[in-house]
């Protein structure tokens, strides 16, 4: 990819059921961009655009809102050749802690979970979860919140 250039890759499918994967970029230099992610409605689409991110953050926060009905899907990206877990704390908004657990993230591989479906004690509520890497030498995670009338907007974890 020549400087100042652009590159789309298109993972499209005309699949009728969700597809789930990862992406991960090597490069030899620095490289900026989106990942862009598309939901294909009844009255067309719904789009959200995330940063890419270096996978070696020790720890994301990433912040949730369930109430009026949103809930947040969340993917995390294990680049090392380390298999093992990722701490996990979650929050209310006012800092009380609500749970603290594990997650196993293959090697090189990633876990893609609906917060409140794994997690429902974050049904209807708002707060933070929050990912410990540590122990696999660095993670990568992003979120997508989505509501009933099919809006969906990117949630960008912090690196703690």
């Amino acid at each position: 990819l020549a400087a100042g250039a652009t590159l789309v890759v298109d993972t499209a499918s005309t699949a009728s059921t969700e597809q789930d994967g990862w992406v991960q970029v090597l490069s030899t230099g620095t490289v900026a961009g989106y990942d862009n992610y598309r939901l294909s409605t009844d009255n067309g689409f719904r789009e959200v655009f995330l940063p890419l991110q270096g996978a070696g953050a020790k720890t994301l926060l990433v912040p949730f809102d369930h109430t009026d009905g949103y809930v947040t899907g969340i993917a995390i990206a294990n680049t090392s050749t380390v298999n093992g877990t990722v701490g996990v704390t979650i929050r209310d908004d006012s800092g009380n802690l609500i749970l603290t657990t594990t997650a196993s993230v293959p090697t090189q591989g990633h876990k893609s979970f609906l917060l409140s479906t794994d997690y429902p004690a974050t049904a209807g509520i708002r707060g933070t979860i929050e990912f410990d890497g540590s122990a696999l030498g660095g993670i990568g995670a992003l979120g997508v919140r989505a509501g009933a009338n099919h809006e969906i907007a990117a949630v960008v974890p912090v690196v703690k």
